[in-house]
This record gives C-alpha cells, structure tokens and sequence, in this order.
C-alpha cells in the first residue's frame, strides 16, 4: 500500500487522514459525513497526492449506525478497506 487513510466517523463529520507507506501525515481533512464529502474529498486528494484506489488502504471505526452511511461507500469504491477499533488498529500499525 501507498497510502493510508483513517476516518475517523460522527454523526454530522468525518475527520480523514491521510498518511504514506512510511507513515508521515501528508494531509487532514474534514468533511460532511455523506457520500458526496468522501467524493470530494477523494477527488482532492487524487489530484493532490496521486491516489490510486488500489493502492490505498482505508480504514475507519465501526460506530454503529451513524458509521453505515460512511462505510457503505468506502466498501463499494476501495479495494482496500477494513473497519477496526483504535486499539487494533494501534497494535497492527508500524508506526507508534
């Protein structure tokens, strides 16, 4: 994977991040939390950082209902996808 992205899902927002395979921020952003803010977030960051859907892994909190709407998308337009709790997702990551 190239890059990574983390969203971090509530009710109104998302808060993405935007990382490379070493592991350094390139970029946050905060969006409203529907189908078009991740759209256009995307779009941004493609243009921006070269994103390629299959290089990118993106990876966001379960938070019950509000989190469907947000991980509906992502599932349906990323190869590379997984929904994991911050604890996981800290003991998998290289980074610390």
């Amino acid at each position: 994977m190239e890059h990574f992205i983390g969203i971090d899902v509530s009710k109104a927002t998302l808060d993405l991040a935007l990382m490379d395979a070493s592991g350094q921020l390139l970029a946050m952003i905060q969006t409203e939390n529907n189908a078009k803010g991740l759209a256009r977030s995307w779009r941004r960051w493609s243009k921006e950082f070269g994103l390629v859907k299959d290089d990118c892994l993106v990876c966001l909190e379960p938070t019950a209902p509000i989190s469907r709407k947000t991980s509906t998308p992502v599932y349906r337009n990323s190869p590379g996808s997984s929904a994991t709790t911050p604890k996981n997702l800290r003991s998998i990551t290289p980074w610390k």
